[in-house]
């Protein structure tokens, strides 16, 4: 027992012996170490502390017994003087060290698993980058001056300052059945030159349907390969007036079926085309591929299943992160085929159920969209006027 205790213990037990045989307390100081006992018959005193009423003498034991007692550890003193408060209630677990995290309760659910329906890929957009999730309304379509011939003249792409525009035609000037071309421009408010043949990439055969990155360096194009059908290249430049390289098949989205209209995406490392290969919908069906690096193969070709019907669709095309266009032949068209939109908010989001360009639509065969969103410009084949020809209309 400690000295204190110890100390505690026979001051108690000498006022319990004084309080019950009679005797008088003395009054102890804080500090006193010493207890002079009391005689009976001391004085008239007596016969009040015999009836048990305090004294001026039992509060100051009382005090000191209450500092004593305020200045001891609860685990130190006696258990018949620790307060109630101090001691741990009977059968009870110790309590848990002071830095350890409390137990969870008996009954508590575990943790909800984390959300994973967001997509990994998710770029998030700052509101005022996100279009209006409304289709565009569109002007009358014009005939688009200066470029079209006699033949066909389809596959149009215009680059990202709208100076240039890159299409196939059937012409009788190319180089084979199918080549492709491209008219410049000094300014957006004024019309095209006349169309000269894209250096480096056409041969006697058919190439079609170019696209481009913005930054017109490396170009894609379908080209039919003998034993094959239509099958993607591509080239690459070093400058926008300069000649492309000799264009190099992209093996990793081939197959012995047509893989054709291709459609890249502005930095070139997503690509959409369209291609009649099994496992698709219709009778041709859209597909999306990426790549790390303009120098890396494209990987992981998956079906677009939210565009595409029994019927036919062909000649897709990105416009920035939020729309792309295409033409389908699908049920509820106004002619043999018709143009479609389907837009999202941004990257790694689905697309949108496909709406139909009602006002651009004609009961002719209507294809290869071409939506430049900076411009406010549509630019399309039909050939509602008798020939293949291309159209824009502005919104």
């Amino acid at each position: 027992m400690q000295p204190a205790a110890k100390r505690v213990l026979v001051i108690c037990v000498l006022v319990a012996g004084c309080t019950r045989f009679g005797f008088k307390a003395p009054a102890i100081g804080v500090g006193d170490t010493n207890v002079d006992h009391a005689e009976p018959g001391d004085g008239p005193a007596d016969a009040a502390t015999m009836d048990g009423g305090p004294q001026p003498h039992d509060v100051a034991v009382v005090d000191h017994l209450l500092l004593e007692q305020s200045t001891m550890a609860p685990d130190s003193m006696p258990k018949d003087l620790a307060p109630e408060s101090a001691l741990p209630p009977p059968d009870s677990a110790p309590p848990p060290p002071p830095d350890s995290a409390p137990p969870p309760p008996p009954d508590s659910a575990p943790p909800p698993p984390p959300d994973l329906t967001i997509p990994p890929d998710l770029v998030p957009l700052q509101p005022d980058l996100v279009p209006p999730m409304v289709v565009p309304s569109f002007s009358p379509p014009q005939k688009v001056p200066n470029v079209n011939s006699s033949s066909t003249d389809d596959g149009p792409h215009l680059s990202a300052d709208s100076l240039r525009l890159y299409f196939s035609s059937s012409r009788s000037s190319g180089l084979g059945n199918s080549d492709i071309w491209t008219a410049s421009r000094s300014s957006t408010s004024s019309g095209f030159n006349a169309p000269v043949l894209v250096s480096g990439v056409n041969t006697s055969g058919n190439e079609a349907d170019p696209t481009l990155t913005d930054s017109e360096l490396v170009i894609v194009f379908e080209r039919a390969v003998t034993g094959k059908g239509l099958e993607l290249f591509q080239a690459a430049r070093t400058s926008k007036s300069g000649s492309f390289g000799t264009p190099t098949q992209l093996a990793s989205l081939g197959t012995d079926q047509d893989d054709e209209d291709p459609g890249l995406s502005p930095d070139g490392l997503t690509i959409v085309f369209s291609s009649n290969r099994p496992g698709g919908k219709g009778s041709s069906d859209l597909y999306v591929a990426t790549r790390t690096s303009i120098a890396a193969a494209f990987g992981g070709v998956t079906l677009l299943s939210t565009l595409n019907s029994s019927g036919k669709e062909a000649d897709p095309a990105l416009h920035a992160p939020y729309y792309l266009t295409f033409e389908s032949n699908r049920a509820g068209g106004l002619g043999g085929t018709d143009l479609y939109i389907s837009m999202r908010p941004g990257t790694g989001y689905p697309w949108g159920a496909p709406v139909q360009l009602t006002g651009l639509c004609s009961p002719q065969e209507d294809e290869d969209p071409f939506l430049h969103v900076g411009l406010k410009t549509i630019i399309f084949e039909s050939n509602r006027g008798g020939n293949s020809d291309l159209y824009y209309s502005t919104y």
